[in-house]
């Protein structure tokens, strides 16, 4: 797929995550009762995943095959040989159920799509509700914010007159904040091996997927650990990766940058400043 071909989709799945946005503001706004459930599998579901994820299908009809966290049917066309856009309807459910009317601050959430091309991550946007700002990401053509108060009436300006994220301080490990999920994959073995053996300064957790990389990707923190990140969260990873950081994936059997890695159900990531990936994972392969 040609390079204006995918900024061309780009423009087309920012323009959806918009309005699933707009969907969820008015929500924060108080506009809209929050409901919850449970899917099959114990996850927290809420009302406005399923509405959100609606408005972003229906604005993406007929663009690429469409595979939605909240669609279960569509996760058969995460192969690799196949071109599709990602799309989950709020990265960070539970964190939007807890501070849906917070403004700013350190937790994030909001909808993310990701264009897929035979396998590949290629682009990737995201709205993050609390801090009313939209992140785009275009494989070897940088990464982008936009501050959005209102996602329902902004005029995007052209990718190449956005301010764009780079990352230029360079840190040490023990100068470094990590962010991580504490899943059942040895992520929380491996954070503290590196706390003890490399004195990390601190390690937290604030929100979605999404929300932690689009922080790196601004240098609040170094590093991101996560072993279970579903594809379409993944597709968040191009954001830190354009601004700088290396995306690691599947660090523990085949080691390879997000940007070759063909995009599967589950993929296993660390996020962080290259210079740090060798010591990162000499800690990792002595667990």
């Amino acid at each position: 797929m040609l390079e204006n071909e995918v900024a061309r989709l780009l423009s087309v799945m920012e323009r959806a995550c918009l309005k699933g946005a707009a969907y969820l503001v008015r929500a924060a706004e108080g506009d809209i009762e929050v409901t919850d459930s449970r899917k099959a599998d114990g996850s927290l579901v809420l009302n406005l995943d399923i509405e959100s994820q609606r408005i972003i299908f229906g604005e993406l009809d007929g663009v690429l095959p469409l595979v939605g966290e909240e669609t279960p049917s569509s996760h058969t066309l995460i192969t690799p040989a196949n071109t599709y856009l990602v799309i989950d309807p709020i990265d960070g459910t539970s964190a939007c159920k807890r501070f849906l009317s917070s403004r700013g601050g350190q937790v994030g959430f909001g909808p993310i799509i990701g264009l897929v091309v035979e396998g590949t991550l290629r682009a990737a946007c995201y709205y993050n509700v609390p801090e009313r700002a939209l992140f785009s990401a275009i494989k070897s053509g940088g990464a982008f914010k936009v501050d959005c108060p209102d996602p329902e009436k902004v005029v995007l300006p052209e990718l190449s007159t956005r301010q764009r994220l780079i990352i230029q301080d360079q840190r040490t490990l023990s100068q470094s904040s990590l962010l991580f999920y504490p899943g059942l994959e040895g992520e929380v073995q491996f954070v503290l091996r590196l706390r003890k053996e490399a004195n990390i300064e601190s390690i937290n957790r604030f929100g979605g997927f999404a929300n932690d990389c689009t922080r790196v990707a601004q240098g609040y923190e170094q590093i991101i650990v996560q072993f279970r990140a579903k594809a379409w969260d993944i597709a968040a990873a191009l954001i830190p990766m354009e601004a700088g950081l290396a995306a690691m994936i599947d660090p523990k059997g085949r080691a390879q940058s997000l940007a070759e890695w063909k995009v599967e159900l589950e993929n296993p990531v660390i996020v962080a400043p290259l210079d740090l990936m060798p010591e990162i994972g000499r800690v990792l392969k002595d667990i």
